[in-house]
């Protein structure tokens, strides 16, 4: 991305091609106070998910090889199950999510069982991913959009959440919290 106030994009095909709509002869004028931003936020994204990834496949490992979930916890990952009804779950799993874009963001992996390790840690995941992307969303104040994904791992389906770092601060339910190391904590209101 060039640094000027704007810069010149060459329409597909190439140079002398003719130009899609839009084009003006054979230049577009993009806004480096929208493009430049944009552009940034979106690959802090993007580096945000790949660590995240990355985090998530290496503990799931760990657990396989015999760690607790407990253990392989951090600041940027944790585990849930699925509880007593699935209103309960989703609630929490939107206070997780609130948690984790108010500090760095992370990853909520659902279906893997804290205090257990090895194979019988994964208890898996039936919810659907629309359905936990949008009590994310509507739970949260200001609303937040998370990425759901399964995965399945030795034949478990699991869910996993991926949550972006926020510059707003959100809260669920009237609470704000934020994570600090394995657990999410109430904020103070100079922090609000």
């Amino acid at each position: 991305w060039s640094r000027a106030s704007a810069r010149a994009v060459t329409p597909p095909g190439g140079a002398g091609r003719s130009a899609p709509p839009g084009f003006r002869g054979s230049q577009l004028r993009v806004s480096q106070s929208f493009a430049v931003p944009f552009t940034r936020r979106f690959c802090e994204n993007l580096e945000e998910t790949v660590r995240s990834d990355a985090e998530v496949d290496a503990a799931l490992r760990a657990v396989l090889a015999g760690s607790t979930a407990r253990d392989c916890e951090s600041e940027t990952l944790d585990f849930k199950t699925v509880g007593r009804s699935v209103s309960d779950t989703l609630k929490d799993l939107a206070e997780a999510a609130a948690c984790f874009a108010n500090h760095r963001g992370g990853a909520v992996v659902v279906g893997v069982a804290d205090p257990s390790a090895g194979p019988e840690a994964l208890v898996g995941c039936d919810l659907d991913e629309a359905d936990v992307r949008l009590a994310v969303f509507q739970k949260t104040v200001p609303h937040l959009t998370v990425d759901v994904r399964p995965q399945e791992v030795d034949g478990v389906r699991l869910l996993v959440i991926s949550v972006p770092e926020s510059a707003a601060v959100h809260s669920v339910g009237g609470q704000f919290r934020k994570r600090l190391t394995t657990s999410c904590q109430p904020m103070s209101a100079d922090q609000i």
